[in-house]
Formats: structure tokens, C-alpha cells, sequence
């Protein structure tokens, strides 16, 4: 059976039966879940906010972000620890100042790095919410347009 999603082979273990009896196989749970979406909520973005379907949406948007950031932050770490431990420290000393009364620098550039990451972190965050107020404030524009 194809997948209606994406037209590719079904599996077993990713089916649903719908309201009118079909049964539907799905080849992933992304596309499963791509489904799911599609046909819990439809319309306007008036429609989408107050539907369950809506608030679906955006509650699988931000799981799926959160596991993208899980993975960029365990590939992080890993990548570091090999750096670290394959990359000679002769390296590391020709590459960075060395020598007393540098502590105050050190420390400022180390709080820089984490001001940096922690700006990335959240911007990254807030991306997928300001797609969708772009899809609410031009579905409002679109449908003022409509009057």
C-alpha cells in the first residue's frame, strides 16, 4: 500500500485507520505524523488557533526542534573531545596568547563564547515561532484583503 504522504511503500508498523474505515500505512512516523497534521486542522488561522489540530502543529514543531538541538549539541561534544585530544597542545599554545596577567582575558573571552552560544541557542528557538506568526499575520492580512 502506498504511503499518501509522500507516495513511497507503507509499512506495518506505521498505520492508521481513519474515521470512514481506510486504512492507511505510512513508510515513517514523520510522514505519519505529516498526516496527522494535515488533517487535524484545516482553514483559516483562526481556525488553526483555537483547533486542537493547530496547537498540535506547533507542539510537534518545537519537539522536533528540540531533538534537532539535542543532536547539535552531542555532535558538539563529541567533535570537541576529539579535537582535543587528537590536536597536539603545542598547536593549541601557538594558536593562543600564553603568559601572565592574561586571566582577565581568558575570562572575557570565555563569557563571550557563551554569550554567543546562548544568543544562537535562542534564536534558533524562536525561528519556528515567528514562522508561524508570519502565517497567522498573512493569513489575517490575506483574508482582510478577501472583505
Amino acid at each position: 500500500m502506498e504511503d499518501p504522504t509522500c507516495g513511497m511503500e507503507g509499512k506495518d508498523e506505521y498505520t492508521l485507520t481513519t474515521d470512514g474505515g481506510e486504512t492507511l500505512k505510512f513508510c515513517s512516523e514523520g510522514c505519519l505524523e505529516t498526516y496527522r497534521q494535515e488533517t487535524s486542522s484545516s482553514g483559516g488561522w483562526r481556525e488553526e488557533l483555537l483547533s486542537w489540530g493547530g496547537w498540535y502543529k506547533i507542539g510537534n514543531q518545537y519537539r522536533k526542534e528540540w531533538s534537532m538541538i539535542w543532536k547539535d549539541v552531542v555532535a558538539g561534544f563529541l567533535i570537541s573531545g576529539f579535537v582535543i585530544v587528537f590536536v597536539p597542545q603545542r598547536v593549541w599554545n601557538t594558536l593562543f596568547l600564553q603568559g601572565d596577567g592574561l586571566l582577565v582575558a581568558d575570562l572575557f573571552a570565555q563569557l563571550l563564547g557563551l554569550l554567543l552560544n546562548a544568543f544562537d541557542l535562542l534564536l534558533g528557538l524562536f525561528t519556528g515561532l515567528l514562522e508561524k506568526l508570519f502565517e497567522l499575520f498573512f493569513g489575517l492580512v490575506e483574508e482582510l484583503e478577501g472583505l
